[in-house]
Parts: C-alpha cells; structure tokens; sequence
C-alpha cells in the first residue's frame, strides 16, 4: 500500500507538471510558430541568393562590366556569346553582346568566390549559432547582408570594384540566414513537423536563386527607372526589416523557454509522454512492474513509430558524445563525402549551364532562361522530400538522392537541348533532396548542441573540395574539343563516391539493427525460460 500511494503521489505531480508544462508550450506556441515563418521567409529572400548567378551576370554583361578586360584580347576564338543582354540605352533582350575569355573568367571568380565563403564561413557561422546568443548572431547576420547589398549597387569594374567583397558577403549573410533556421526547427511540437520545416528550408534556399531573375526581368521593362543600384538598396532595405523581426523574436525566446529546449534535447533527444498522432509521432511509455514491487523497478518500453526516431537506433549514442568524438565517427565521414561531392556537381553546373547550353545550340538564350525558372520551383517538392524522410528514413533518403545525382549525371551526358529541358527538372528534385537530406541527417544524427559545428565543418571542409570547379568551369569553357563532355564524365564518375560510401553505411546499420534484435530475442527466451 504505501507503494500504492507513492505512485499515487508521482501520479498527481506529473499531471500537475504536465499541465505546467501544457501552459508554457500554448503560451510559446505561436511564437515557436512566428519565427520558423521568419526563418523561412529570410532562407527564400537572402539563404541562396547567390545561386541566381545566371540572371544577375546578364545585368552586369549588359552594363559592360569587366568589358575593359579584353581590351586588345577580343578575337572570334576565345570569344563567347552566351549572355543576351542590352544595347546602351536600357535592357533589351534581343540584343546580343560579346563576352571575351577574360571578362568570363571575371565573372566566374566572383561567383566562386560567393559560393565558396558561402561553404567556408559555415565553420565559424556553426561555431557561432552554437555559442553565442541568437539575437547577436543574426544582428551579425543583418549587418553582413545589407552591407553586401549596398556594396554589390554601387559597385563599378572601373572605378568601385566592389563585385566580388560584396558577392562573399552575401554570401555570408545568406549561410548564416540557412544554418540559423536550423535550431528554431527543434522549437516546433510535435517534433514530427521537423522534417517538414528542414525541406522547407532546403527547398527556399534553393528557391531564392529566383530573388536576382526578378531583378532581371523588372529591369527589362523599367530599364530607366530600375537601375541595379535601386534595386540592391530596395534588398538592404528589406533585410533591415526581416532581421529586425527576428533578433525581436529570439529575443522573447531567450527569456522564456529556448534554454528549456535546449536542455530538453541535451537530456535524451526525444519527447515523454507526447500523444501519437497519426502513427508518426514518439512515444515513451513509463509503467511499473507490479510482481516485483519491492524492487519497484521500472519498465520502458519505447514506442516509437517516426521513421525519424526509429532509425536513430544505431546512432543516438551519438547525441552524448563531445562534437571531437562526433567527428571521429563513421556517420560524420559518411556525411562528409555525401554532401562534398554532390555540392560539387550542383555548383559546377550552376556555374557552367548557361555556356554549356550554349555551346549545344542555344544560341538566343531561351533554355538558359527556361532553367532559372525551373531552378527555384524546388519548392513543390517539399512534401514529398518529408513523405520520403518518414516512410524510409534519413538514410535510405541519402540513397535516393544519390540515385537522382547518377541519372542527372548521366543524361548531362546528351548534348541536347530537348534532353537537357527535361534534366533540368531532375537536377531541381536533386538539389532539393540534397540539402534537406543533408540536414535532416545531421539534426536526427549528432543532435541540437552541436548541429551548427556539425554542418559547419561539413560545409566548410567541402568548400576546398568544390575550389575544384574552377578549374573545371575553365576547362569545360576552353578546351578545345567537348570540354564540357569531359568535365561532365568526370563528375559522374565522382559522384559514384557517395553512392558506395552510404550503401557501405546502410549495410553497417542494418548489421546492428540485426544484431540488436538477435539480442532482444535471446533476453525473450530466457524470460521464457525462466
């Protein structure tokens, strides 16, 4: 009997705890809400901005930036005609300008150097979101993008040569906006939106590269009234507002309960006694064993029915381990040659597509134009990436992605242009199957204290990988003969690294989820034994 009272007791404290807590989780739940919506809206408007590179290198192309480069250099062989911009007087799509070797290779820095800060600054920026307070990071965050917009409208090849600074600072801004959207995934409840909020953040990084084609096409029909200048001011302007909100809304959060999240995910990783909810939800059941009541020992028995959490068997310890020891596993190297070498074949292209395009016949420029629209319409892949992640798993999503890397890989192979229309298509699903795999495994894997240090390394590590597209893109521009026909096979051949190097990884889980049952069904026969 005095058992009875306790659990009685325990009983009353935890139904009173739990409708404290019940309170608290209402009382936040909006503004949990309000700021993964402000974190979406930043990853859209300034995450991936960078990657509208093709649109945005017509406007400067149009405005003869870099044409003193090939002062003395324009001849008809190292010329290129690939960009359709304007003749002097405004923005006119049918006209034609001749870009030289030189001013290509101008161009080609600049956005190298965007998207390799754009992967480098991940290791400081995961350090920081990790450590300091959030309202000071993205402060920092703000100050980075405004002053790159700033910079990038009133910059001039002959006088402000500004290009490239202001390129690698939004470019900073923009991963400190997409790593900074990643710990306000782990304030939703249930936490089986997190799927959700990571492919939609995914699939808005890579929707912003349509921020810059906008640009573009307004200032074909107001080429007087919307200069590059106004425009670039109007993106700082807008930056000030949406940082502004979110350094308010972390600011509340601080003070009331994201310290308690944190400490709830340090704790164990998973959620007690949350209702299930369509069968996707995790649940921890607590019961007492009533035969033995001496002892009073404790049964759990775990129900977890989330693909998210069922697969994490083989890797929760991980969650305890210090961010050394999390480097120094398997699951890291793992992550590490899957994301290096697919950012490499994403970037390579994005970089090369309009040339590539044009060297196969399209010569007016309509399927360069085709694909940056396409690009940004990642988007609508968001609930099937999440449909993916909870039937098969983080890590069966990392094969599919790699399945779609091979089959776009591979039709790059065709040099034409009805072929590539339809690719375009397929390297959009890859790219947004990418970076939400990519950060879905990690935040299931290695856990909310050192997500930030975990995709910053990642990303930081593989930026020296992707400094491989430079000299691919000069290659495939200027070699004689089908240089993009070689650089595209090598790159296939690469990406066959991470499709053996995660199969090898499936095979290890599967061995342990193996070996962990074989366990769990000697302990039931000796019960029965017993």
């Amino acid at each position: 009997m005095p058992f009875q009272n306790e659990q009685v007791v325990r009983t009353t404290n935890g139904n009173e705890n739990e409708n404290c807590q019940t309170k608290k989780t209402e009382i936040s739940a909006s503004l949990r809400w309000i700021t993964n919506v402000c974190h979406l809206i930043s990853v859209f408007l300034f995450g991936g901005i960078i990657f509208g590179w093709a649109p945005l290198k017509l406007v400067l192309l149009a405005e003869g930036q870099y044409s003193e480069s090939c002062a003395g250099n324009m001849n008809l062989d190292d010329a290129s005609t690939t960009s359709k911009t304007v003749s002097g007087d405004g923005y006119n799509e049918n006209d034609v300008i001749t870009a030289c070797a030189e001013q290509m290779r101008c161009y080609n820095a600049i956005f190298t150097l965007g998207q390799f800060l754009l992967n480098f600054a991940s290791l400081p920026v995961g350090f920081f979101i990790d450590m300091i307070s959030k309202p000071v990071y993205f402060t920092m965050a703000g100050i980075c993008q405004i002053t790159g917009f700033i910079l990038f409208g009133i910059s001039d090849s002959n006088n402000l040569d500004y290009f490239a600074i202001a390129y690698g600072l939004m470019a900073l801004g923009g991963s400190m906006s997409i790593i900074g959207a990643l710990p306000a995934s782990f304030l939703v409840r249930p936490r089986r939106y997190q799927p959700l909020l990571l492919a939609a953040s995914s699939c808005l990084f890579d929707a912003s590269s349509i921020i810059f084609y906008l640009i573009y096409k307004i200032a074909l029909v107001f080429p007087i009234a919307f200069t590059r200048k106004r425009a670039f001011f109007g993106l700082a302007i807008v930056a000030f507002i949406v940082y502004t909100i979110l350094v308010a809304c972390w600011v509340i959060l601080e003070k009331k309960d994201w310290k308690q999240v944190c400490d709830n995910e340090n704790d164990i990783g998973v959620e007690n006694n949350e209702e299930v909810d369509g069968g996707n939800s995790h649940n921890n059941v607590v019961t007492f064993d009533q035969d033995n009541q001496d002892h009073r020992k404790k049964r759990v028995t775990v129900a977890s029915t989330s693909i998210l959490h069922s697969r994490r068997i083989h890797n929760q310890r991980l969650h305890e381990l210090s961010v050394i020891q999390q480097f120094d596993s398997f699951d890291f190297t793992v992550i590490f040659v899957f994301f290096s070498v697919h950012a490499l074949q994403c970037n390579l292209y994005i970089e090369t597509v309009n040339e590539y395009l044009t060297s196969i016949g399209d010569n007016d420029g309509i399927y360069a134009k085709i694909f940056s629209l396409v690009l940004p319409c990642g988007i609508i892949f968001i609930p099937f990436i999440d449909a993916t992640i909870q039937k098969v798993g983080s890590v069966n999503t990392l094969k599919l992605t790699n399945a779609f890397s091979l089959i776009f890989g591979f039709i790059l192979l065709f040099p034409n242009l009805t072929v590539q229309t339809i690719n375009f298509g397929i390297f959009t699903c890859f790219r947004a199957y990418l970076y939400a795999a990519f950060k879905t495994y990690i935040a299931e894997t290695f856990g909310l204290s050192t997500i930030g240090r975990i995709i910053g390394c990642t990303c930081t590590i593989g930026s020296f990988f992707t400094l491989l597209q430079y000299p691919a893109a000069s290659i495939a521009e200027g070699y004689v003969g089908d240089g993009f026909g070689v650089v595209n096979l090598f790159v296939l051949v690469i990406s066959c690294l991470p499709v053996i190097i995660t199969a090898w990884y499936s095979n290890i889980i599967l061995e342990k989820e193996r070996y962990h049952n074989l366990g769990k069904n000697g302990d039931a026969n000796e019960s029965s034994g017993e």
